[in-house]
């Protein structure tokens, strides 16, 4: 049996254990990425005859990643027309917005395309206690996006990070 360690994305450092008999397998002794493992659905799964050991704390997203402010809005009510009353706007701080062209299925399984994913960590981004619900509104370099998705990750047993799914908001607001 032979261990390898390696790091995954943002959220957890692995460690697998392999029998002599994968350990020979060809995809294993590429140079390309990660040996151990295949690449599925978005997802990384260990190679068959893997089994994982071990998962290790990481440390929080370097606030030198996190180089964009926003605004939050969460919807107090919406009228027969269709305009949202929205709340006192909550200032975030040190969170990271990137584009996404991701396609998810909403409630009624109608697909919705991402304009953007928000990333807020939980130890640098600012405030550190924030709630996030589907339909909250964040306004980032003028434009306004809805909350699409809320997605906790976890780092082993604690909150690592929210990965926030956005789509363009098209409707009136009092803000």
């Amino acid at each position: 049996m032979a261990a390898v360690t390696w790091t995954m994305g943002l959220i957890c450092k692995v460690q697998v254990w392999a029998s002599s008999r994968t350990r020979k397998h060809p995809a294993l002794m590429g140079v390309h990425s990660n040996p151990f493992m295949h690449r599925a659905h978005d997802a990384f799964l260990p190679l068959q005859g893997c089994y994982i050991v071990e998962v290790v704390v990481i440390k929080a997203i370097p606030k030198k990643l996190l180089i964009h402010d926003a605004k939050l809005h969460s919807v107090l009510s919406t009228d027969t027309w269709g305009k949202d009353t929205l709340d006192q706007e909550k200032q975030l701080e040190h969170i990271r917005i990137e584009p996404s062209g991701k396609i998810i299925r909403d409630k009624n399984n109608a697909e919705i395309q991402l304009v953007a994913t928000l990333f807020h960590d939980c130890r640098n981004s600012r405030p550190q206690n924030v709630t996030y619900r589907i339909d909250d509104i964040i306004v980032f370099n003028g434009q306004k996006h809805r909350v699409q998705l809320v997605e906790p990750l976890f780092d082993g047993k604690q909150l690592h990070h929210y990965e926030i799914g956005l789509v363009r908001y098209g409707s009136e607001s009092n803000i």
